[in-house]
């Protein structure tokens, strides 16, 4: 289960060669090819901004992990963007391909569709899930190794939310969290078809990639305009601002995307 921590990585956004935000990624294996896999609000700013890019640190050694090496993942090359994003641009998943990026000499572990739920897999409304990620940046600073956070099955899996193709978690998540992978607890036995299947060790399910927090619109409130006047500070007037409250409520995107994008197209 631990071994898990080498597919995950916190990405630094980075424009004209300032970070300004962070997020989390994890590496991806399709048909021989390693992906990197976020979120497309997490790369989207690429598409006006030449400069973006990401960059990663990633272990170089299994039993020091205060060792690292920083790589620089490009998302515009000769005007092109770099990542594979579905036609239709609300559903946030992308995968950038790591063909032409120095990872050698790294430490790295990959998810695949081998990790997706068997057939049958029971995970019911009130199943727990887990979601590992770097939660507003936050990190043990020396290790760099990603946070794991509890979640719950809030909508059934099999039914896409309002049309779309994830469904949703109530949990305590935070930004930065943007490209988490979403798996099952490690378990030894699993509820399949009706049944209980056991298997000789624990294994865990990758069920899918979070993206974002829900919230709801619950009033508005008038912030004042302040003016000086005459060596006064007067109120002008006032703007209105909604007010929103987090519901907890997570999206996860479901694994199929993933697959759809990293697999070549049959022409």
């Amino acid at each position: 289960m631990n071994e898990i921590i080498f597919s995950i990585v916190m990405l630094f956004q980075v424009t004209n060669g300032n970070v300004f935000s962070t997020a989390t990624g994890f590496f991806y294996e399709s048909n021989g090819r390693i992906f990197l896999i976020t979120n497309r609000h997490v790369v989207n700013y690429s598409t006006t901004d030449s400069t973006a890019k990401l960059v990663v640190k990633i272990h170089t050694n299994k039993t020091d992990l205060s060792k690292f090496k920083t790589v620089e993942i490009p998302l515009v090359k000769d005007r092109k963007i770099t990542w594979l994003g579905d036609s239709n641009p609300e559903i946030d998943v992308v995968a950038i391909p790591m063909e032409n990026i120095d990872i050698s000499n790294t430490v790295i572990n990959t998810l695949s569709n081998k990790n997706f739920p068997p057939q049958g897999l029971e995970l019911e409304v009130g199943s727990e899930l887990l979601v590992i990620g770097y939660p507003r940046g936050f990190t043990d600073k020396i290790n760099q190794l990603p946070i794991t956070k509890n979640c719950i099955v809030s909508t059934p899996i099999e039914i896409p939310f309002d049309g779309k193709p994830y469904f949703l978690m109530d949990g305590n998540l935070f930004p930065g969290m943007s490209g988490s992978p979403v798996i099952t607890k490690a378990s030894s036995t699993h509820n399949i078809n009706g049944g209980i299947s056991f298997s000789s060790s624990t294994q865990f399910f990758f069920m899918g990639i979070h993206s974002a927090s829900f919230y709801k619109e619950i009033g508005i409130k008038e912030n004042p305009i302040y003016v000086l006047e005459n060596g006064e500070i007067k109120i002008k007037g006032f703007n209105n601002e909604p007010v929103k409250e987090n519901l907890s409520l997570q999206t996860c995107w479901y694994n199929g995307i993933i697959e759809e994008l990293t697999t070549p197209k049959i022409k």
